[in-house]
């Protein structure tokens, strides 16, 4: 008999889209608050002197250190090989053009404002713009006044050697490069950070500074710069951050009428990995102590708010003040916007690095009175081109990495092919190495059991669709489909069947009356006999961006976190006396195909597995655009990049952690996403591991005249082999 097909609204889809990303994301607000006793579980301060104090943070120093990223060695420590050239010359100081060797073929620009007259060695500040800045602007090259109020001029009137380091300033631009260096194992701070270590080397060989009096002072961006570049290197003697210290939580994640967090922007540099399980602000600047150390901050400032800011100043200042060395530590509060104020730094530097007043009261005397020269100004193209070049020559270094580390991925793997259970036990150190790199599992007090829930939603000819959720982590549930076949007499195969962006549960088990990517697959299957469970994945890009970045921030990984939700799945149906727990398989398309590969490797329960839409030439794929696809370099998907992954982690690195189960990858010709002669050229390095073990047959390329969707015709069959599954129609 037939029976009429019942579908669902949009609305109720919208609804299993937001309930779902909600409960995730307030999970994650839990951890965030939850990652305030961490940070202080991590750090064993001790007071009783300055020596003890230094060794009992220098393994958060260390930890700081490699949280930045893996610094030059070998061949990429270049020469400073400095040159400079004269821009402008003042009544009472020069502005030099500098450029300076930072990593291969990347030379870094700064202005130097050196003081005439100088009767001796003197003092020297590094002065960092941030957003949307330029060393121009500090050094005063350029006619209009701004944030910066051209302080690195005045610091060179007051006598000191000012060098102004030009740094990626522009939100797309250090988004684009944080993700390529997180994809080599580095990040973009870490890249600056190294080019402020370069900028010290490059004061040292000047005739003109004292080495043992030099200061950092940065605002916004760079303010950034000064609280997290200084921990790093002791020859910075003093440093005033200006316009970015704050509560770091509530800056980054935290919604609020005085500011607006970071997770609402689209910067996505300022989300680092794991950053907030171990370090606030004032955990960094405490790692300056007992170095001086002082905070500018604006009662107007739209970007950072005040009033948070002195939150997190007083433990600093108490940390300060518990050694003996509280006039150290300064706070420096004028009635203004988010801009340099300078009154209180400026006496706050002449006391810590100039014997408590101006440098140029040491000055040679002046024999006669000067003509001041006119001003000179630098246009706007001049300034472009800085900053084309600048980024310009970021972008190819971190390409090089990244063409480097196919060899580098190569060193990591040392196959057995030996035998099927040699061949296992010399990948394990691989696959622990993959479940690192996305977070790990959650730990044991956040294990939650199932309490499945599940009502009938459509009766059909040969199966019934339920509805379902389970809960899967404290406060989070898993909503999905389960499609069980009629007239089950013996327990049979199952497929976990994952939609990817865009797509919906409801699609995927027929429940929407209209025809799309999918092919109503999950209905296709438990039509053929098959259970079936069809889970909700986090399936827009803003949506998972947010998520991926508030996760990533606290230590975990959204993908993590979803593979997470996979084996609960898995659990539930092991549960069912209908399914046959030896036989179950899994099938995605696109993101839902991510999950396939990335998931199964990890999923030892899972006997076959069928990757649509997704397998590829993973560097080209993630940072190289093409005619015949568009990169993710290139788009807003930000949560495609993981730290490391290229230095390890190809797809055939990833399906060959799959091997020896049966792995079939399903492409369409016409694909836009998936350009598939890239895909079959990675497709023929994961056979070869395959083939190696005897096993050929297992790995199965399928390749259709068809575009970014579920084909079926070959994939299905191949289920039906490796599951030992009869179809039944």
């Amino acid at each position: 008999m037939s029976i009429e097909p019942e579908f669902v609204s949009s609305n109720a889809v919208e609804a299993v889209r937001w309930d779902q990303a909600a409960q995730l994301e307030r999970y994650l607000d839990t951890l965030a608050i939850q990652a305030y006793a961490w940070r202080r579980a991590k750090w064993r301060r001790d007071y009783a002197s300055l020596r003890a104090y230094a060794e009992s943070v220098a393994p958060n120093r260390e930890h700081w250190r490699a949280m930045l990223g893996i610094w030059p060695t070998g061949d990429e420590r270049v020469p400073l090989e400095p040159e400079r050239h004269v821009v402008a010359e003042r009544a009472d100081h020069t502005v030099y053009a500098v450029t300076f060797g930072t990593f291969p073929n990347v030379r870094s620009f700064a202005h130097l404002l050196v003081p005439k007259r100088m009767a001796a060695p003197g003092p020297a500040v590094i002065c960092q713009h941030g957003m949307g800045g330029t060393p121009h602007s500090i050094a005063g090259l350029v006619e209009e006044d701004d944030a910066y109020h051209k302080f690195g001029q005045w610091l060179a009137e007051r006598g000191y050697v000012v060098l102004a380091p030009h740094c990626i300033n522009f939100i797309d631009w250090r988004s684009r490069l944080h993700n390529k260096a997180l994809l080599v194992g580095r990040t973009l701070m870490g890249l600056e950070t190294w080019r402020e270590m370069r900028a010290v080397d490059l004061l040292e060989t000047l005739p003109e500074v004292d080495s043992e009096r030099i200061g950092f002072y940065g605002l916004s961006q760079g303010g950034k710069m000064a609280l997290w570049f200084p921990p790093l290197e002791p020859r910075i003697r003093a440093t005033v951050i200006s316009a970015f210290y704050n509560e770091r939580t509530k800056k980054q994640l935290v919604a609020s009428p005085h500011y607006r967090p970071f997770i609402n922007t689209r910067e996505q540099s300022y989300f680092e990995p794991d950053f907030l399980t171990e370090f606030s602000d004032y955990d960094l600047a405490s790692l300056i102590c007992p170095r001086p150390v002082m905070i500018e901050h604006g009662q107007k400032d739209s970007s950072y708010y005040i009033e948070t800011a002195r939150e997190e100043f007083f433990p600093l200042k108490e940390i300060y003040e518990r050694l003996g060395i509280g006039e150290r530590c300064e706070w420096g509060e004028f009635d203004g916007p988010h801009e340099i104020h300078g009154v209180e730094s400026f006496t706050f530097l002449d006391r810590w690095l100039s014997d408590g007043g101006p440098p140029h009261r040491h000055a040679a005397p002046v024999e006669e009175e000067e003509t001041p020269p006119p001003p000179v100004f630098v246009n706007d193209a001049a300034i472009q081109a800085v900053r084309d070049d600048t980024n310009g020559q970021h972008d190819r270094y971190l390409d090089n990495l990244a063409q480097q580390a196919y060899d580098v991925r190569a060193d990591r793997w040392q196959r057995d092919y030996e035998s099927v259970e040699a061949y296992g036990q010399s990948v394990a150190r691989n696959r622990q190495a993959w479940l690192a790199m996305l977070g790990g599992l959650p730990p044991e007090e956040e294990h939650v059991p199932l309490n499945p829930v599940r009502h009938v939603v459509a009766e059909r000819s040969d199966h019934r669709v339920y509805a379902v959720t389970l809960d899967v982590l404290p406060g989070v549930q898993q909503f999905g489909y389960l499609l069980v076949p009629n007239g089950i007499t013996e327990p049979r195969a199952a497929v976990v069947v994952q939609h990817g962006l865009n797509g919906a549960v409801q699609t995927v088990a027929g429940l929407l009356d209209q025809e799309d990517a999918y092919h109503r697959y999950g209905q296709r299957l438990a039509e053929r006999g098959y259970f079936v469970f069809a889970p909700h994945c986090i399936n827009n890009v803003t949506r998972r961006v947010r998520l991926h970045n508030k996760a990533i921030v606290l230590g975990k990984r959204l993908m993590g976190l979803e593979i997470w939700r996979e084996m609960k799945v898995i659990d539930y149906l092991q549960t069912l006396p209908e399914v046959d727990p030896g036989r179950i398989g899994f099938y995605g398309l696109s993101q839902g195909g991510t999950m396939a590969l990335w998931l199964t490797p990890l999923e030892p329960r899972i006997r076959a597995v069928v990757v649509s839409a997704y397998f590829n030439e993973r560097t080209r794929k993630l940072t190289r655009e093409s005619d015949h696809y568009r990169a993710y370099i290139s788009n807003n998907e930000h949560n495609q990049f993981y730290s490391g992954q290229l230095l390890e982690f190809s797809d055939a690195d990833l399906g060959s952690l799959i091997c020896p189960r049966p792995l079939f990858i399903e492409q369409g010709t016409e694909d836009s996403a998936v350009y598939y002669k890239d895909a079959e050229v990675e497709f023929q390095r994961l056979h070869a591991h395959y083939a190696q073990l005897g096993l050929g047959e297992r790995c199965v390329w399928g390749l259709f005249e068809g575009k970014h969707e579920i084909y079926g015709k070959e994939s299905y069959p191949f289920l039906d082999r490796w599951l030992e599954h009869t179809p039944t129609a």
